[in-house]
Protein backbone atom coordinates (compact mmCIF):
# COMPACT_ATOMS: atom_id res chain seq x y z
CA UNK A 1 0.00 0.00 0.00
CA UNK A 2 1.39 3.36 -1.03
CA UNK A 3 1.40 6.05 1.65
CA UNK A 4 0.84 9.75 1.07
CA UNK A 5 -0.37 9.45 -2.51
CA UNK A 6 -0.54 13.20 -3.06
CA UNK A 7 3.10 13.73 -2.15
CA UNK A 8 4.23 10.84 -4.32
CA UNK A 9 2.13 12.08 -7.23
CA UNK A 10 3.49 15.60 -6.77
CA UNK A 11 7.08 14.32 -6.85
CA UNK A 12 6.42 12.14 -9.89
CA UNK A 13 4.84 15.06 -11.70
CA UNK A 14 7.64 17.44 -10.75
CA UNK A 15 10.48 15.03 -11.59
CA UNK A 16 9.12 13.11 -14.56
CA UNK A 17 6.58 15.29 -16.33
CA UNK A 18 9.03 16.22 -19.10
CA UNK A 19 9.94 12.59 -19.77
CA UNK A 20 6.26 11.60 -19.77
CA UNK A 21 5.41 14.45 -22.11
CA UNK A 22 8.20 13.48 -24.54
CA UNK A 23 6.92 9.90 -24.52
CA UNK A 24 3.35 10.99 -25.27
CA UNK A 25 4.48 13.51 -27.89
CA UNK A 26 6.62 10.85 -29.58
CA UNK A 27 3.47 8.81 -30.12
CA UNK A 28 0.97 11.58 -30.84
CA UNK A 29 3.04 14.25 -32.61
CA UNK A 30 0.66 16.86 -31.19
CA UNK A 31 1.38 19.12 -28.23
CA UNK A 32 -2.19 19.41 -26.94
CA UNK A 33 -2.96 15.71 -27.27
CA UNK A 34 0.33 14.81 -25.58
CA UNK A 35 -0.44 17.11 -22.66
CA UNK A 36 -3.93 15.60 -22.36
CA UNK A 37 -2.52 12.08 -22.42
CA UNK A 38 0.01 12.89 -19.69
CA UNK A 39 -2.60 14.52 -17.48
CA UNK A 40 -4.95 11.60 -18.00
CA UNK A 41 -2.09 9.26 -17.05
CA UNK A 42 -1.45 11.13 -13.81
CA UNK A 43 -5.11 10.84 -12.88
CA UNK A 44 -4.96 7.09 -13.49
CA UNK A 45 -1.72 6.86 -11.52
CA UNK A 46 -3.33 8.61 -8.56
CA UNK A 47 -6.31 6.26 -8.47
CA UNK A 48 -4.35 3.06 -9.11
CA UNK A 49 -1.30 3.82 -6.99
CA UNK A 50 -2.56 1.52 -4.24
CA UNK A 51 -2.35 -1.41 -6.66
CA UNK A 52 1.39 -0.93 -7.15
CA UNK A 53 3.20 -3.60 -5.15
CA UNK A 54 6.79 -2.53 -5.77
CA UNK A 55 7.31 1.22 -5.42
CA UNK A 56 10.81 0.87 -6.90
CA UNK A 57 9.10 0.26 -10.24
CA UNK A 58 6.88 3.34 -10.10
CA UNK A 59 8.60 5.23 -12.96
CA UNK A 60 8.43 2.38 -15.51
CA UNK A 61 4.85 1.74 -14.38
CA UNK A 62 4.03 5.43 -14.85
CA UNK A 63 5.64 5.46 -18.32
CA UNK A 64 3.58 2.43 -19.33
CA UNK A 65 0.42 4.25 -18.28
CA UNK A 66 1.54 7.34 -20.23
CA UNK A 67 2.19 5.20 -23.30
CA UNK A 68 -1.20 3.53 -23.01
CA UNK A 69 -2.99 6.87 -22.60
CA UNK A 70 -1.17 8.26 -25.64
CA UNK A 71 -2.01 5.18 -27.71
CA UNK A 72 -5.61 5.52 -26.58
CA UNK A 73 -5.60 9.15 -27.72
CA UNK A 74 -4.06 8.04 -31.01
CA UNK A 75 -6.86 5.51 -31.55
CA UNK A 76 -9.45 8.14 -30.72
CA UNK A 77 -7.92 10.56 -33.19
CA UNK A 78 -7.44 7.86 -35.83
CA UNK A 79 -3.98 9.15 -36.58
CA UNK A 80 -0.72 7.42 -37.36
CA UNK A 81 2.53 8.64 -35.89
CA UNK A 82 4.64 9.32 -38.94
CA UNK A 83 7.99 11.04 -38.94
CA UNK A 84 8.13 13.91 -41.39
CA UNK A 85 11.11 15.81 -40.07
CA UNK A 86 14.49 14.79 -41.42
CA UNK A 87 16.62 16.89 -39.09
CA UNK A 88 17.54 13.90 -36.96
CA UNK A 89 19.53 12.45 -39.85
CA UNK A 90 21.29 15.62 -40.88
CA UNK A 91 24.97 16.05 -40.33
CA UNK A 92 27.02 19.11 -40.97
CA UNK A 93 27.67 19.45 -44.64
CA UNK A 94 30.71 21.39 -45.62
CA UNK A 95 31.57 21.77 -49.26
CA UNK A 96 29.50 19.22 -51.10
CA UNK A 97 28.43 19.69 -54.61
CA UNK A 98 24.72 19.98 -55.33
CA UNK A 99 24.33 16.41 -56.64
CA UNK A 100 25.74 14.92 -53.43
CA UNK A 101 23.41 17.09 -51.37
CA UNK A 102 20.37 16.02 -53.41
CA UNK A 103 21.38 12.35 -53.20
CA UNK A 104 21.82 12.59 -49.43
CA UNK A 105 18.43 14.27 -49.02
CA UNK A 106 16.78 11.54 -51.11
CA UNK A 107 18.41 8.89 -48.94
CA UNK A 108 17.12 10.59 -45.79
CA UNK A 109 13.60 10.55 -47.23
CA UNK A 110 13.91 6.86 -48.02
CA UNK A 111 15.24 6.13 -44.54
CA UNK A 112 12.17 7.83 -43.06
CA UNK A 113 9.89 5.79 -45.34
CA UNK A 114 11.66 2.57 -44.38
CA UNK A 115 11.36 3.38 -40.67
CA UNK A 116 7.64 4.10 -41.02
CA UNK A 117 6.74 1.27 -43.38
CA UNK A 118 9.19 -1.59 -42.98
CA UNK A 119 10.43 -1.62 -39.39
CA UNK A 120 8.36 -3.37 -36.77
CA UNK A 121 7.30 -1.26 -33.81
CA UNK A 122 10.08 -2.27 -31.36
CA UNK A 123 12.73 -1.32 -33.95
CA UNK A 124 10.91 1.90 -34.80
CA UNK A 125 10.81 2.91 -31.14
CA UNK A 126 14.52 2.49 -30.48
CA UNK A 127 15.63 4.12 -33.76
CA UNK A 128 13.35 7.10 -33.30
CA UNK A 129 14.25 7.56 -29.64
CA UNK A 130 17.97 7.28 -30.39
CA UNK A 131 18.30 9.32 -33.58
CA UNK A 132 15.22 11.53 -33.63
CA UNK A 133 15.03 12.43 -29.93
CA UNK A 134 18.73 11.85 -29.18
CA UNK A 135 18.09 9.65 -26.12
CA UNK A 136 20.98 7.67 -24.65
CA UNK A 137 20.88 3.87 -24.64
CA UNK A 138 20.28 3.98 -20.90
CA UNK A 139 17.34 6.38 -21.25
CA UNK A 140 15.80 4.24 -23.98
CA UNK A 141 16.18 1.11 -21.87
CA UNK A 142 14.59 2.81 -18.88
CA UNK A 143 11.79 4.34 -20.95
CA UNK A 144 10.87 1.10 -22.71
CA UNK A 145 11.58 -1.05 -19.67
CA UNK A 146 14.07 -3.27 -21.52
CA UNK A 147 17.77 -4.08 -21.09
CA UNK A 148 20.48 -1.91 -22.66
CA UNK A 149 21.69 -4.93 -24.64
CA UNK A 150 18.22 -5.28 -26.12
CA UNK A 151 18.26 -1.61 -27.09
CA UNK A 152 21.62 -2.01 -28.82
CA UNK A 153 20.62 -5.18 -30.66
CA UNK A 154 17.34 -3.65 -31.85
CA UNK A 155 19.17 -0.58 -33.13
CA UNK A 156 21.72 -2.80 -34.88
CA UNK A 157 19.02 -4.92 -36.53
CA UNK A 158 17.03 -1.84 -37.54
CA UNK A 159 20.14 -0.37 -39.18
CA UNK A 160 20.67 -3.62 -41.08
CA UNK A 161 17.08 -3.56 -42.36
CA UNK A 162 17.42 0.07 -43.41
CA UNK A 163 20.73 -0.60 -45.20
CA UNK A 164 19.35 -3.67 -47.04
CA UNK A 165 16.25 -1.75 -48.12
CA UNK A 166 18.35 1.11 -49.42
CA UNK A 167 20.53 -1.36 -51.32
CA UNK A 168 17.42 -2.82 -52.96
CA UNK A 169 16.39 0.68 -54.02
CA UNK A 170 19.88 1.06 -55.52
CA UNK A 171 20.35 4.44 -53.92
CA UNK A 172 23.98 3.71 -53.22
CA UNK A 173 25.31 3.04 -56.67
CA UNK A 174 27.23 6.33 -56.61
CA UNK A 175 28.11 6.63 -52.94
CA UNK A 176 29.57 3.84 -50.82
CA UNK A 177 30.36 6.30 -48.03
CA UNK A 178 26.66 7.00 -47.48
CA UNK A 179 26.04 3.29 -47.14
CA UNK A 180 28.58 3.18 -44.33
CA UNK A 181 26.82 6.13 -42.67
CA UNK A 182 23.55 4.19 -42.63
CA UNK A 183 25.20 1.01 -41.35
CA UNK A 184 27.01 2.93 -38.60
CA UNK A 185 24.31 5.60 -38.15
CA UNK A 186 26.26 7.16 -35.26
Amino acid sequence: MVRDKKLILYNLYKDYYDMAYRRAYYILKNKTLAEDAVHEAFVIIYYKMDQLKNTDRIVPWMMTIVRNCALSQLNIQGKCAIINDFSCFQEQTYQQDLLDLIEEKEIRKEIINIINEELIEPYQHVIILRYYYNFSYEDIARLLNIKIGTVKSRIYRAKQIIARSLEKLQLFQHSDSLMKKVENFD
